[in-house]
């Protein structure tokens, strides 16, 4: 490419003729002999909250450009991926290990930038939500409930505009990204209740990143979006209501909640919502047991099972026949107040595990101090060992 004043021969437009005190005969000193033939750059004023590029805010062109002839567009010094980063070499150091935007990767820095000033901050061509969907078509237009940065046409407040974590150039890894805002979530998605999505920062497990027309721009209804990770739940003969109506959010936080797994409360706190735990009959049916200090889920499972009354289907021995006396006291409720003995002797009557196999062997030390229920739940049976 040459200059259109070289090829025409107007060497006069750069040079003194005759003499100068500069070198090479110039004009003057900086670029202001090449804003007389770029006049449209020399009349452009940057407003209040705009950028200007540093080397033209000094009037250095020759930084950029050579002044006769080059092999490049717009008699750019170097190929444009090579020339921007003679001074901005620090972006790509600080995208090592990311993905990269592509106009980056690949040098097309004007895709997103002015060259010389804009009337946006950053030498944005254009505020920069429109500039990111001139190529980014699929972003919604027109949905019920927009993602605010969305809206506002704030793509940066969420995605590098260089580059980012994983292939949407997030800003920021994990939950930190939308817990920026959503500070009321934080606790939840940090918490050690967390739903594991949450915790992982996949909000877009759930959500739709710029906006959609549901509710908290849900990808589906709740209890389409719990069924597509837990389809399993509601097998069974017997199935908990709420599990059978779709409302999962009945008993759980979709962030995280006071009790595993992202409970909304603990049990029997939780199962007090619905069922009135002082209530006689309900009592009489638990052998008048005070069920408002229960282990509601040591009997019974939360979503679903082939037993009446969502009874687990492996069960203790004597608690399948309602024979409580093997291990509480005959006419009491039961209850860890009524149980025959202390549990470190109780459980040994029938189970001899804290005996050592051999001489060598090594006793798992809650089984050596006798805390047998920091592993099992006294309702129900242990799980087959591992071979």
């Amino acid at each position: 490419m040459v200059h259109k004043a070289f090829a025409d021969g107007r060497c006069a437009s750069c040079h003194e003729p005759h003499g100068s005190d500069r070198e090479h005969l110039l004009r003057s000193d900086d670029g202001s002999m090449c804003l007389s033939c770029h006049k449209d750059q020399e009349k452009a004023t940057t407003p209040a909250g705009g950028s200007v590029h540093p080397p033209f805010a000094k009037k250095d062109c020759l930084r950029c450009h050579v002044p006769h002839a080059g092999t490049e567009p717009r008699l750019l010094r170097k190929p444009q991926n090579t020339l921007c980063r003679t001074c901005h070499a620090d972006l790509t150091q600080k995208l090592a290990g990311r993905e990269v935007h592509p106009p980056f990767r690949s040098g097309q820095c004007t895709a997103c930038h002015s060259p010389h000033q804009s009337s946006q901050s950053h030498l944005f061509r254009d505020v920069p939500g429109r500039v990111c969907t001139d190529c980014h078509s699929l972003v919604p237009g027109r949905v019920e409930h927009p993602h605010k940065p969305v809206a506002e046409g704030q793509c940066l407040a969420c995605h590098g505009g260089h580059g980012g974590e994983t292939t949407h150039y997030l800003a920021t890894a994990g939950p930190t990204l939308c817990t920026r805002c959503h500070q009321s979530i934080a606790a939840k998605v940090t918490g050690p209740n967390a739903h594991t999505p949450a915790a992982q920062g996949l909000c877009y497990a759930c959500h739709e990143p710029h906006g959609g027309n549901r509710d908290k721009f849900l990808k589906d209804e709740p209890n389409a979006l719990c069924g597509s990770c837990h389809a399993d739940i509601a097998k069974g003969a017997n199935v908990h209501p709420p599990v059978g109506q779709g409302e999962c959010l009945a008993c759980h936080d979709p962030h995280g909640g006071a009790a595993a797994p992202a409970l909304v409360k603990k049990a029997p706190a939780l199962c007090a919502d619905c069922h009135d735990l002082t209530d006689q009959d309900l009592r009489a049916k638990h052998g008048g047991a005070a069920l408002t200090e229960a282990k509601c889920l040591g009997c019974h499972t939360p979503h679903a099972s082939e037993k009446p009354g969502l009874i687990s289907a492996r069960t203790h021995p004597g608690f399948a026949e309602k024979d409580c006396s093997k291990c509480h006291v005959a006419g009491q409720p039961p209850g860890p107040k009524s149980t025959l003995a202390p549990v470190a002797q109780l459980c040994v009557r029938c189970h001899d595990v804290s005996k050592a196999k051999s001489a060598s062997a090594v006793i798992h030390p809650p089984v050596k101090l006798g805390a047998c229920l920091t592993c099992h739940t006294p309702m129900l049976p242990p799980v087959k060992a591992c071979s």
